[in-house]
């Protein structure tokens, strides 16, 4: 422990909350839920970037007890942190807003890190609009919560990927 007892007693709990949310069978969630299940990934990895890691979560109110599918946060999050923040040599940011509309629930998941790959986002666009020829140039994590929201919401869901490089190592 060499005096973070703190730390490892959050690691602890985080590390316990995010296996309890990982091993179970659940296929759905409420979004509050998924945000608890994100926020113990996140303090795992704030603990470990120290200050180089900042996180901003927003969750409109109206939309904690809506249902969705598991893991729809958490890999988007985990892509975020780790091929967009975790080489940054400077501080960074990961922001989540969860809100809605009339008609639709939004999850936006943003970093102001490094940027992913042009052939990336393309493949994901073209994942997410039923080109099944795209998904080996996927990660495993991005194409679940794709496969997860075209399984689920059919034609119903939006699934949209941006890179801006114009946006990169912007301080918060």
């Amino acid at each position: 422990q060499l005096g973070r007892t703190d730390e490892v007693r959050t690691v602890t709990v985080a590390f316990a909350g995010l296996l309890k949310t990982q091993l179970t069978d659940q296929r759905f969630c409420t979004v509050a839920q998924d945000v608890a299940c994100t926020e113990n990934f996140l303090k795992l990895y704030q603990i470990m970037r120290g200050d180089l890691l900042h996180t901003c979560v927003t969750l409109s109110p109206d939309c904690a007890g809506l249902t969705i599918p598991s893991l729809l946060l958490q890999p988007l999050v985990e892509n975020a942190v780790l091929h967009g923040l975790w080489n940054r040599p400077t501080k960074g940011c990961c922001t989540i807003e969860i809100f809605r509309d009339e008609k639709w629930l939004y999850l936006n998941v943003s970093d102001d890190g490094c940027g992913a790959p042009a052939a990336v986002v393309a493949a994901a666009r073209a994942y997410a609009a039923g080109d099944d020829r795209c998904a080996d140039r996927l990660g495993i994590g991005l194409r679940n919560v794709i496969d997860r929201l075209r399984f689920v919401y059919r034609q119903e869901a939006v699934f949209m990927m941006y890179s801006d490089p114009c946006l990169l190592y912007t301080s918060p």
